[in-house]
């Protein structure tokens, strides 16, 4: 017999669809109808009624959420930070979500709470109501289950998460960017399936804190960063201080291999140090492009511009 678990999985396998009239927040690709009153927040993902202190708010996770949330919905193991009143599945236009609702208190104050989540492809949607419970009688439990059942999904809006990184790409070199999450990661490649990560060059550009400003401690800061890509064996070949675009550096080379296929691969990493922290950089491609595909990696290090 299928389980409920499989069953889900094949409800969502779909590729997510547009709501006619949903509304998403900036960079975010979950979005819903909003009850009557409420609009999207300035402040947080998601949408709210300041004057009545009710919000919706909406985030994005990795997929192997979907499955911890589920386990402490279930369990009662975990903190949802509500008291748990029911448990149930719900449609929506790509397969069905769970929502646990409930309530916890604040002091003296009842909060009602809903949260939803739901596997969506490569991203556990959720979505999580609160509201005082002096405002149910403006947003009672039908209206937000009926807001929350429209809850809808869309590609990437990759211009707009480009304005939320901490730093811009001034050079491409030809790659695209395919994905670029909030904090502060934009990945790159140079083909037409990012998925496809050994099959074509990708890159990873990212930002950070806290690095060491004292060259003597940038060389094992940048050799506790690297790291061979998952699924591969390999070993540093080469690594150096070096400046990039003014700025101290360092650069790891490594071979790598495929065992299931064999194949070759060059991966590379550049640290740009700063006062304020870092931008690390991080390509891979098979060794026998690495001629061609080093100079275009290069190029875009050298583009990446911190605000």
């Amino acid at each position: 017999m299928t389980s409920i678990r499989a069953l889900f999985l094949l409800l969502l396998l779909a590729l997510p669809a547009y709501g006619a009239d949903a509304l998403f927040p900036a960079a975010i690709r979950v979005g819903l109808v909003p009850p009557p009153g409420m609009v999207l927040s300035k402040d947080f993902p998601g949408f709210e009624d300041a004057e009545r202190k009710v919000a919706i708010a909406v985030a994005e996770l990795p997929p192997q959420a979907y499955y911890e949330l589920e386990r402490v919905a279930f369990s009662g193991q975990g903190n949802l930070q509500m008291t748990i009143e029911k448990r149930e599945m719900i449609p929506h236009d790509n397969g069905f979500a769970m929502l646990v609702s409930g309530y916890h208190v604040e002091g003296e104050a009842r909060i009602r709470k809903w949260l939803l989540f739901t596997l969506i492809q490569d991203f556990t949607a959720v979505i999580t109501v609160q509201m005082p419970e002096a405002s149910a009688a403006t947003y009672p439990d039908a209206v937000i289950r009926t807001a929350l059942r429209t809850v809808a999904f869309r590609p990437p809006p990759i211009d707009e998460q480009l304005t939320f990184l901490p730093f811009r790409l001034s050079e491409l070199a030809g790659f695209r960017v395919f994905r670029a999450l909030p904090e502060g990661v934009a990945m790159l490649t140079d083909g037409p399936n990012p998925d496809d990560f050994l099959g074509q060059p990708h890159l990873i550009v990212s930002a950070g804190r806290g690095a060491p400003q004292h060259a003597a401690e940038r060389e094992n800061f940048a050799r506790r960063l690297f790291a061979v890509p998952q699924g591969l064996t390999g070993r540093i070949s080469g690594a150096e201080a070096m400046r990039i675009t003014g700025h101290p550096g360092f650069e790891i080379q490594a071979e790598a291999t495929d065992p299931k296929s064999g194949a070759a691969f060059t991966v590379v990493q550049w640290l740009r140090f700063s006062p304020g922290g870092y931008v690390r950089v991080v390509g891979i491609a098979k060794k026998e492009a690495w001629p061609q595909i080093f100079p275009r990696f290069r190029a875009i290090r050298d583009g990446v511009e911190t605000q």
